[in-house]
């Protein structure tokens, strides 16, 4: 029985000892059958069931003392074995020597006493025999079969020599006085009894057998379920530690010189990885890097629109083998709006067996103010070259400036005649609006300044034909006259570049963001998961979805509804934020359009969106864009996640996103939750009644010792009523089992209706209950108990249509403040069984100890005391 509870280890146990005595019992009696004497023989009735009790006894020791040996207790040999072969032959003789005194013959039995020693031998040996088959390391049928064979024999040896020792005198008589049975009868009635009792055994076993594989294969599930959890968390902690050290490693290899970066190319992963957190930059400046390693494609997001095509170029040509060497010349962001030129060189230093390139180490060194000299001086260069810039003076009167001169090209390069530039009545009339609110405040504070000599700005001016261009402005400021000489350069191309590139540097950011959320989302995931897997109750789940929830949705209020028993009927166990006071708190998951589609449903207004029959009740003003996302798992409801979005009007890019981390979530919470419910209702069918749906007697025994020692500390009172059915064979014999289970969950339904919520009710076994009333003195137990005793005796009872008779109950109550469970429960019991004598139907208080005394005698001297 390995794979039984210990309560069910203990019942079959007993129930082992009785089949087997029960069987020696019925060998011996039936042997008696082949012994013939001239005279007829009688049993005394009352000696030949009493000599059952040695076989049973000596049986059930055994039996106990096999369970240890097979359940990892001491093991069954040496003296061990020998005194269990002598317990099992001792109950044998004993059982044997016990059925030959029943025999009504007078003179009585001699025995030789060879002979009889001679049997007692016998049965140890084969006993021993059968014991010592039976403990072997490797079980087979064969073995099964020579342990039976050597019990079987140790009975019937033990038996047949014993006669032999049996000697009755010539002028032995009968007595036929007193309780008797006759031999032929006995025996039939022996054989018939154990072979019902042994199907019945066996039928029973096998029943208990595989309800109890069936909860350990359940129980199984759950743990292969938390491994595999941890398996991946250990692996995923494993693999994140070897690659930091592999970055170690790199870099301890390489030499850290002051402003050089050095890189890692893999050709095959297509990455290219730094050896430090952050980018030497000229000046001292470090930039630090959002990941050590980056995909090649991912890498050309941090370099200028304009370069990335020069600086890759160069590179595949390198790596295919098409030029010599590679160096790079190319702008990195920075910043926001900010770039500097860096140079990067490379060598490979890794190839395959046909000499294509594998790997590659590289240097990227800051060039920034070098390159910009460089550039000046070629800007400089081309205007000299090819003139694309246009020439321009102008006079400063009294916060005005006007055109005095512009260069002949402008007609082919802004479209203007230079007279229509020079007859304007300002020159701020041809710079756009926004640059003019912008510069115009600077632009005239360093005009008015005695020190600056130079002047250069970046604005939009009005073309001929309407559009916009980017221009930079260089001028010098001579005071003497009030004028400034200087040009305009069109930079509007690379202007439109750099607004690109800050388009695309928001969008890296914004995706650096979600990548950093999306790390930090599955930190918490994980530790929601983790913790959920240990909670115990619900209650205990839904404070760690709640706390788990705020650090996933800032903005976001919600809650969380489940389902109990797996139907479409959900309550809300958890809120966080602010939540509508008209919010129905149960509802169906058929109103809720997330759980009638299977997928998340996301409502923003009633101008674009439906909006679930369950949240129709908050009133409009009140209801605001929300996110429903049904669990379900294993087939079953589990329960639904909301989401309300508190402060703001989202996009619907952000519901999306939202939509997507609480879909995410809800998967964490399926699973966990679905879980809970499991093992919560194993513990349920563990810990009830399943006849009643009451507490079962492994709970009372728990919550007795619980309730006791609270007693003790807060000095209050706790009440016991032990209660019995009145008759109740009666409703069974008469009435049928049906109407007896009729009446058991009947007077059930009636303690869960008239007790509080924190008192225990408890099917004590058969048709006794049991009542624990915490913080109850007696005078208040006894009227919560009457209470109870008028509502069974009440009841209209009916059984397949048949009216059952009046139901009537029996109640001992007894009170402590500490102590003892076992002494509560005798003088409850005690209690009861004067309830009994007295005639039923009462209610009887337990008075300390006198009580006790009352009702050993009234055992001693009513035996019908103990019948129901």
């Amino acid at each position: 029985m390995p794979d039984f509870s210990p309560v069910q280890r203990r019942r079959w146990r007993l129930v082992g000892g009785l089949v087997m005595g029960m069987g020696i019992w019925a060998m011996h009696f039936i042997g008696m059958l082949a012994f013939k004497l001239p005279i007829a023989i009688t049993y005394h009735l009352g000696v030949t069931v009493a000599s059952i009790v040695p076989a049973v006894v000596a049986s059930f020791f055994v039996l106990w003392m096999l369970e240890k040996h097979q359940t990892g207790g001491p093991p069954m040999k040496g003296m061990r074995l020998i005194v269990a072969g002598g317990i099992q032959a001792g109950g044998i003789g004993a059982m044997h020597f016990a059925g030959m005194a029943a025999m009504q013959v007078q003179p009585g039995i001699d025995y030789h006493l060879g002979a009889l020693v001679l049997s007692l031998l016998c049965a140890f040996a084969l006993s021993y025999s059968a014991l010592w088959v039976a403990t072997r390391p490797v079980r087979t049928s064969t073995q099964s079969t020579l342990a039976t064979l050597s019990l079987g024999s140790a009975i019937a040896g033990m038996h047949y020599v014993a006669m032999a020792a049996a000697h009755f005198a010539p002028n032995t008589i009968c007595i036929t006085g007193g309780a008797i049975i006759d031999t032929l009868l006995l025996a039939q009635a022996v054989a018939g009894g154990t072979l019902v009792l042994i199907m019945m055994a066996f039928v029973a076993f096998m029943f208990e057998h595989r309800l109890a594989q069936q909860n350990l294969l359940r129980i199984g599930d759950l743990e292969q379920s938390n491994r595999e959890l941890e398996g991946r968390a250990r692996s995923l902690a494993d693999e994140m530690v070897a690659e930091q050290r592999r970055a170690e490693a790199r870099r301890d290899a390489m030499m850290e010189t002051a402003e050089v970066n050095f890189f890692e190319v893999d050709v095959r992963a297509n990455t290219i990885s730094f050896v430090d957190k952050f980018l030497y930059l000229g000046g001292g400046r470090r930039l630090p890097l959002t990941s050590q390693s980056f995909d090649r494609g991912a890498w050309k997001r941090h370099l200028h629109p304009a370069d990335v095509d020069d600086a890759q170029r160069g590179m595949d040509d390198y790596i295919a083998g098409m030029s010599s060497s590679y160096e790079a010349h190319y702008r990195i962001s920075v910043g926001p709006d900010e770039w500097r030129w860096v140079m990067a060189r490379a060598r490979v230093v890794e190839w395959t067996s046909n000499r294509r390139a594998v790997r590659l180490y590289g240097t990227l060194i800051d060039v920034h103010q070098n390159k910009l000299n460089q550039i000046a001086l070629d800007e400089e260069r081309q205007m000299l070259t090819t003139g694309p810039v246009v020439m321009v003076r102008v006079r400063w009167v009294k916060g005005n400036s006007r055109f005095v001169y512009v260069s002949a090209n402008v007609i082919k390069l802004w479209g203007y005649d230079p007279d229509t530039l020079l007859n304007l009545q300002t020159s701020w009339s041809i710079v756009h609006p926004e640059d003019t609110e912008r510069i115009r405040a600077d632009f005239m504070k360093t005009m008015e300044s005695q020190s600056e000599t130079t002047l250069e700005v970046e604005v939009r001016l009005r073309m001929a034909d309407g559009a916009y261009r980017w221009f930079r402005y260089n001028s010098m400021i001579d005071r003497q006259i009030g004028e400034r000489k200087g040009y305009f350069i069109d930079i509007d191309a690379r202007k439109q570049a750099e607004l690109e590139a800050a388009t695309q540097r928001q969008r890296l950011q914004e995706t650096v963001l979600q990548l950093e959320a999306a790390q930090g989302e599955g930190g918490v995931l994980q530790d929601t998961g983790d913790m959920l897997h240990a909670t115990e109750d619900l209650a205990e789940a839904f404070n760690i979805i709640k706390l788990s929830a705020l650090r996933l949705f800032p903005g976001w209020s919600g809650w969380i509804a489940a389902s109990r028993d797996g139907g479409n009927e959900l309550t809300i166990g958890a809120e966080w934020g602010t939540i509508s006071t008209s919010l129905e708190k149960q509802f169906n998951g058929r109103d809720c359009w997330g759980m009638r589609r299977g997928k998340p449903h996301a409502f923003f207004n009633y101008h674009s969106s439906v909006c679930c029959p369950h949240m129709q009740t908050i009133p409009v003003q009140e209801l605001r864009p929300y996110i429903c996302v049904p669990m379900a798992a294993h087939g079953e409801v589990v329960g639904a996640l909301h989401l309300f979005c508190e402060s703001y009007v989202p996009t619907e890019q952000q519901m999306t996103d939202v939509q997507s981390r609480a879909s995410r979530f809800a998967e964490t919470l399926k699973l966990a939750l679905s879980n809970l419910k499991l093992r919560t209702s194993l513990q349920d069918q563990a810990m009830s009644d399943g006849l009643t749906g009451l507490y079962n007697r492994r709970y009372m025994d728990e919550a007795l010792v619980h309730e006791l020692q609270r007693a003790r500390r807060d000095q209050r009172p706790v009440s016991l009523a032990m209660i019995d059915v009145d008759h109740f064979k009666r409703f069974n014999d008469q009435y049928g089992h049906d109407a007896g289970d009729a009446v058991l969950r009947a007077i059930g339904a009636v303690l869960q209706e008239n007790i509080r919520g924190y008192d225990i009710a408890c099917r004590y076994g058969g048709e006794e209950l049991a009542l624990i009333l915490p913080g109850c003195d007696v005078t208040d137990a006894e009227a919560r108990v009457q209470q109870v005793r008028f509502a069974v005796e009440s009841m209209h009872l009916k059984n397949s249509g048949q009216d059952l008779p009046t139901v009537t109950i029996s109640v001992g109550v007894a009170h402590a403040i500490g102590g003892s469970s076992a002494t509560l429960i005798r003088r409850a019991d005690e209690a009861l069984y004067e309830a009994k004598r007295q005639g039923r139907n009462r209610v009887v208080v337990s008075q300390a100890s006198g009580l006790s005394a009352v009702s050993m005698e009234a055992t001693a001297t009513d035996p019908d005391r103990l019948s129901k």
